[in-house]
């Protein structure tokens, strides 16, 4: 499974909660940390700074960096070079696009802006099998993250098995 998005939507916590990381939040600032030392077994989470340059595999995860990144044009381009040779050289069955809620405010623009560059950076990214196959995260930084991390571990587990 590969894990795509903007620099700093939560990418890697994601594969870290899928691992089963122990995630604390900060209190005075939400921002999410690993409970102890961080180890090579989990992605480095970065807080709105792109830790993930490339591709880093993890298990059967693949993390990758920020599409639309906070380096610049070449890191842009890198990252978005590095997603489709992993889309070419590992078998992927199920691709997570995650996003930040916010791309829905002005009529949705940024989120079909998501669209267009997914379709620009897989193969086949337009037949039905390649379209079936992609699961969306919305990330919603409002929201109280501790108190539905069970649920959101549950729903998604159940999305990903089909």
């Amino acid at each position: 499974m590969i894990v795509v998005g903007e620099s700093g939507v939560g990418k890697s916590t994601f594969i870290g909660y899928l691992l089963k990381a122990k995630i604390i939040f900060k209190s005075e600032d939400g921002k999410a940390m690993y409970e102890s030392e961080q180890t090579d077994q989990f992605p480095e989470i970065g807080h709105q700074n792109s830790k993930t340059k490339g591709i880093a595999v993890f298990g059967s995860y693949i993390d990758t960096g920020g599409l639309f990144d906070t380096e610049g044009p070449s890191a842009e381009i890198c990252n978005s070079m590095a997603v489709y040779l992993a889309s070419q050289l590992y078998p992927l069955n199920r691709l997570v696009y995650m996003f930040d809620s916010a791309v829905f405010n002005n009529r949705a623009r940024g989120f079909f802006d998501l669209i267009d560059r997914l379709r620009r950076i897989l193969r086949d990214a337009t037949s039905f099998e390649a379209l079936s196959s992609i699961l969306f995260v919305v990330n919603d930084p409002a929201y109280t993250y501790q108190k539905s991390k069970k649920k959101l571990l549950w729903i998604l587990s159940m999305k990903l098995k089909h």
